[in-house]
């Protein structure tokens, strides 16, 4: 990561930096990289873009976003819950549940494909189950299990299944809202 003199460099158009992904997750004690979203005024300056990122160190994932672009339709969302501030004092504000139907519908999306343990996106759709079925940002050490086996992409059969009758449930619930037969 840059030093904060290095990012000073980059304002006013460079307004925060934040950690997310795995590395930031209470239940991940195993991730293999660390990402780290960039929130700027604007993500159309394809060199101010190209200057920031050119130095980026080898196992670090960078994200250039505008600020206030983040939302609740993404399959991470939840993962702004966990966000660690790293520069500047503004960062996005994302709350997959008061949303709740796009962000099932989101889920529904992304989980609807063939069994593949080695697809890592299967822990986001697991943790964005099970933090739905608690009602909160929070995880019991059998779900951290779960989601764990899916980040190192040791999904089961069963883990699979699960998901399905999930999603399956989903949909179900957002075709009544929606008046479907």
């Amino acid at each position: 990561m840059l030093s904060k003199e290095e990012l000073d460099k980059f304002t006013p158009w460079l307004i925060s930096v934040a950690q997310l992904g795995s590395s930031v997750l209470p239940w991940i004690d195993n991730a293999r990289d660390i990402d780290y979203a960039f929130y700027v005024t604007n993500n159309h300056l394809g060199k101010r873009t190209s200057a920031l990122t050119k130095d980026r160190p080898r196992g670090e994932c960078w994200f250039v976003d505008e600020l206030g672009n983040q939302q609740s339709a993404r399959l991470y969302a939840y993962e702004y819950h966990f966000l660690k501030p790293i520069y500047g004092d503004k960062f996005p504000v994302v709350d997959i549940f008061k949303d709740l139907p796009k962000y099932k519908e989101i889920l529904i999306n992304c989980g609807n494909c063939e069994f593949d343990p080695k697809s890592k996106h299967w822990y986001h759709v697991l943790t964005g189950i099970y933090l739905i079925q608690n009602g909160e940002y929070k995880l019991t050490e059998e779900q951290a299990r779960d989601v764990r086996a899916c980040h190192d992409k040791q999904m089961t059969l069963e883990i699979y299944n699960y998901i399905q009758e999930q999603l399956l449930e989903y949909k179900k619930e957002l075709e009544e809202i929606a008046g479907v037969p």
